[in-house]
């Protein structure tokens, strides 16, 4: 199901019409239309989506991932932030792109704001690579949920082979939201783990 497909059917559903979207998050009424005309990602304005996924609540994974079909599953409503919870970053990047291979670099702990997506979270990691884009950057902190498994169509962190990989989980294999990256096979003879599932972004990681 492609972005345009979507958007049309979340506006449709919520009984809203494109110049009430455009009203609402103070953008063009070209710029929404566009966004309905969409069939791909790979150009669109994500300063342009991310205020009209707010709006329509649901998040920039299910919208850009075309494995992900409408109706989304329910999601647990924001709330105002009202406290802080310390949480442990390792320093050991996690690929969002070829791999990167498993070794110990030691850990911080950081500072997050309490919240539906966030409380769940058991550690941290920072992106190295841009096979998650446009919704995940190089050098993002993402906060994850330690689990054995995923669902197929969720964002996870693996190792595979001692690598580990920042990807989305498919049928026998690992794949990217950036189509540049091929998918990543998952073989019989592979060591393959599944480490928890990536909860959200929180802010950027500056070099050191």
């Amino acid at each position: 199901m492609t972005l345009g497909e979507k958007l049309t059917l979340l506006i449709k559903e919520k009984k809203l019409s494109v110049r009430a979207v455009a009203m609402a998050t103070e953008l063009p009424y070209r710029s929404i239309s566009q966004l309905l005309e969409s069939d791909s990602h790979r150009s669109l304005d994500i300063d342009i989506l991310i205020p009209v996924a707010d709006f329509l609540g649901v998040t920039l994974n299910q919208l850009l991932d075309e494995r992900v079909v409408y109706p989304f599953a329910e999601e647990a409503p924001s709330v105002p932030v009202s406290a802080y919870r310390y949480i442990e970053l390792y320093n050991l990047p996690v690929s969002a792109g070829t791999g990167v291979y498993v070794e110990d670099n030691g850990t911080e702990m950081i500072k997050v704001a309490v919240s539906p997506k966030t409380e769940g979270a058991s550690f941290a990691l920072r992106v190295q690579g841009d096979s998650m884009s446009p919704v995940y950057h190089d050098r993002d902190i993402i906060l994850i949920r330690s689990q054995p498994y995923v669902e197929v169509g969720q964002p996870g962190i693996f190792i595979l082979n001692r690598e580990a990989y920042f990807k989305i989980l498919g049928d026998r294999c690992l794949y990217s939201l950036n189509p540049v990256y091929a998918p990543i096979p998952l073989r019989k003879n592979d060591s393959f783990s599944c480490k928890g599932l990536v909860l959200c972004r929180i802010r950027k990681k500056e070099n050191r």
